[in-house]
Parts: C-alpha cells; structure tokens; sequence
C-alpha cells in the first residue's frame, strides 16, 4: 500500500492537470513505511500525449536529493490524458524496476481524475492500494 498526503495527492492531479494535452511524469519519495513524503516533478522530454520519458538531469537531481534526505523512490508517476489509469502496453515496456509501483492519473473524466497504482511485473500487472491520508 502507498500512503500519500492529501496535498501531495492534489499536487500529483495538479500537475497532470497543468500538462494536459501531454502527459506529465515524476517521482514520489518517502520513507520504508511506503508513505510519501515528497513529491518530484520532472519534465516529459517527449512532450507526448501518449508516453512520458523524464528528462534525466531533473531525475538525476531527484535522486540525489532523495539520498540527501534519506528517502527511496515510493512510486513513478505520470499522466494518461485521454486514457484510463491503467498500464498501456508503453508503460509496461518502459518499467525499470519491478519493484516501484507506476502511479497512473487518468483525466479521461473531464471533472473527475482517476489516480490508481500498480505494480508491473513479468507475470502480470497487480494493483496497489493506495490510501489518502
């Protein structure tokens, strides 16, 4: 399960929000008890509507300053403008890590986005609980 602030929640949907047409990516920060504590945004060198790359000096920068401030990578996150929150066959290719859940925004819903997370593995694709707090 991923615990995230309620402020950092909204900031997620925020920057999905702020980059539409365009997807929007980033990291999630936090502690071993996989509660959130930072919310790192970075931008889609793609510039695509349909796939994220972040560009890698932000994702270096997020990486030390997480190390400096004795945090792991809780989650990658990134926008579906158009589509549901769910793994694209994309998303599934690029994962890095089997490790690191993929938080999804879905702003399919005019006035409502859809934020879900999941674990992609060789064997399948799970879904992670995510709680609001």
């Amino acid at each position: 399960m991923i615990r995230i602030p309620e402020s950092i929640y909204r900031r997620i949907i925020e920057h999905a929000q702020k980059e539409k047409p365009l997807e929007c990516c980033g990291l999630l920060g936090g502690g071993e008890d996989q509660t959130v504590q930072e919310i790192f945004e970075t931008q889609n060198v793609a510039q695509s509507p349909i796939l994220f790359s972040m560009d890698p000096k932000e994702e270096l920068m997020a990486l030390e300053e997480m190390e400096n401030q004795s945090m792991e990578i809780i989650a990658i996150y990134h926008s579906h403008p158009h589509t549901i929150s769910f793994p694209s066959e994309t998303d599934v290719k690029m994962a890095f890590s089997f490790d690191v859940p993929l938080v999804i925004i879905s702003l399919k819903e005019r006035n409502d986005s859809v934020v879900k997370a999941f674990r992609i593995r060789k064997e399948a694709i799970y879904l992670e609980e995510i709680e609001v707090i």
